[in-house]
């Protein structure tokens, strides 16, 4: 009997913490949406009984815009809550939002003729529901201290110093500001952070900064694979920009397939033609250890379908040791057959005929400005689609029909460097990536003629990345579920320990 009491009593004290208990966790469960991270400005909608000015920002101390979670109220209906923002100029007269459409849903948007920089803002959002009128705290704040600029764009590098005597390889490492109109007037100063790692090691980033210039030089660097990003801030106040799209800087191993052969006669080892108008021969000079190169002199002489020899037109375009064929010498579907000649104190040296059809050597530009952006964001999706874009560099070069481009993409997961997954022949300069679990994949493009030709080199390939979904609806259940498992042991423990007592 004082067991069944007991247990009665148990379960009264149960119901009255499974009562209690939402209560107190969506309220930690709001605390912990509300704390501010490094992705504050997207501001998942938090659990509130008011509104909640969460984050301003300006881009350029000229304009602003401030942006403020909604109501909370599940018994009306949105259409029936009505929200507006008014705001003091150092404790001055209330005034209302300027602009309510150009930030978007539950923003106020402030142009150039209402912000005032080293001047205090203070502000707050009312709600009007048929229930009453609800205010969030009041929020100040001075322009210059909300200045967030733009990520950075088109991030690429150049690999330098290929002589053999480096221990490793130098990288030029560029980007460009996308709104130069932010910085024209001088109230921004933009300084710089380039971080860098190797792609093995995720947690070793190596900092550089602060940084006056859009460049830098990484010395030094090691054979591998190295993830390459870079953001930036106002140099006197404000936030650092969200990172720009990463690059995968590749520093391969050397090889010397392209040197100078040694060969006791010239040998022309590479024709190309970017677009089916001109094309550029190149050969390996003589081998003659012996003599100056000064007193050696090469000439190209090349025929048409077996007709009479002609010498190289233009031996400058290309380069050293190499021919040059513009619009007016290009002939296609027409064979040439040309060689080297080598002139030197010792005699004469001829390399072997090279014949080519100019349809045959076509080689396109690598694609370029690779980017992507994440689609469907919903709770239901098994993985992240990406919609992954791209560039051809020269449009003059199709523009008059004799190449349509085909294009290539490959993309893997970073701990899977031989598992490339391949989509093509594709037709448009984009290509959606639908299913990516997540992780971080490489991606990278090249691209061909149509009908001939062979693939160009691939695209300064792109770090995609699909985060973690943060579902704060399934940690509110597992905090429920855990909460109440656990109460329900201590209340059960207690009663017992009661019975034994009495």
């Amino acid at each position: 009997m004082l067991f069944l009491r007991s247990l009665e009593n148990s379960c009264v004290m149960l119901w009255l913490l499974v009562l209690v208990l939402p209560g107190v966790a969506c309220s930690a469960l709001t605390q912990n949406l509300l704390q501010p991270d490094n992705d504050h400005r997207d501001g998942a909608v938090a659990v509130t009984t008011r509104p909640h000015i969460y984050y301003c920002r300006s881009p350029n101390m000229e304009v602003f815009t401030c942006w403020w979670h909604p109501l909370d109220n599940n018994s009306e209906s949105d259409d029936n809550i009505t929200y507006s923002l008014t705001y003091s100029l150092e404790k001055g007269p209330r005034r209302e939002c300027p602009d309510y459409v150009t930030g978007g849903p539950n923003s106020c948007h402030f142009d150039s003729g209402h912000t005032s920089i080293w001047t205090t803002y203070c502000m707050n959002v009312m709600a009007r529901t048929s229930h009453g009128v609800f205010s969030s705290k009041d929020h100040c704040l001075e322009v210059a201290d909300i200045v967030e600029t733009e990520a950075p764009v088109n991030l690429t590098y150049t690999l330098l110093n290929e002589t053999e005597e480096e221990a490793g390889r130098t990288a030029m490492v560029s980007w460009v500001y996308p709104n130069p109109s932010h910085i024209q007037y001088g109230w921004i100063i933009l300084v710089f952070e380039l971080q860098y790692r190797r792609i093995a090691e995720p947690n070793n980033w190596k900092v550089k900064g602060l940084l006056r210039e859009p460049c830098l030089e990484l010395l030094d660097l090691p054979v591998g694979e190295y993830i390459v990003r870079v953001r930036c801030r106002s140099r006197n106040n404000g936030l650092w920009s969200k990172w720009s799209t990463p690059v995968l800087l590749c520093v391969p191993v050397k090889s010397t397939p392209g040197a100078v052969a040694v060969t006791t006669r010239p040998h022309i080892y590479y024709c190309r033609s970017p677009n089916m108008e001109v094309f550029t021969c190149w050969w390996h000079p003589l081998d003659n250890n012996s003599e100056s190169d000064d007193n050696i002199t090469y000439s190209l002489t090349y025929s048409l379908e077996k007709g009479p020899r002609r010498e190289c037109p233009d031996y400058v375009t290309g380069g050293p040791n190499s021919c040059h064929f513009d619009s007016g010498h290009t002939s296609i579907w027409t064979i040439y057959c040309m060689n080297v000649m080598a002139r030197t104190s010792h005699g004469v040296f001829s390399s072997k005929d090279h014949c080519l059809d100019v349809a045959d050597i076509v080689e396109t530009e690598a694609p370029v400005n690779l980017t992507y952006t994440l689609l469907n964001e919903t709770e239901e999706e098994a993985g992240r689609t990406a919609m992954v874009s791209w560039v051809y560099p020269n449009p003059s070069h199709i523009q008059y029909g004799w190449i349509t481009l085909v294009f290539e993409l490959q993309y893997r997961r970073i701990t899977e460097p031989n598992n490339w997954k391949v989509k093509g022949l594709l037709r448009e300069p984009c290509l959606e990536l639908l299913d990516l679990p997540v992780g971080e994949y490489i991606v990278r493009v090249r691209c061909r003629s149509r009908n001939n030709g062979l693939w160009s080199k691939w695209s300064t390939p792109v770090l995609l990345c699909v985060p973690v979904k943060s579902t704060p609806d399934k940690l509110l259940a597992l905090l429920l579920v855990t909460g109440v498992g656990v109460m329900l042991l201590l209340v059960i423990g207690f009663g017992i320990i009661l019975q034994g007592k009495r």
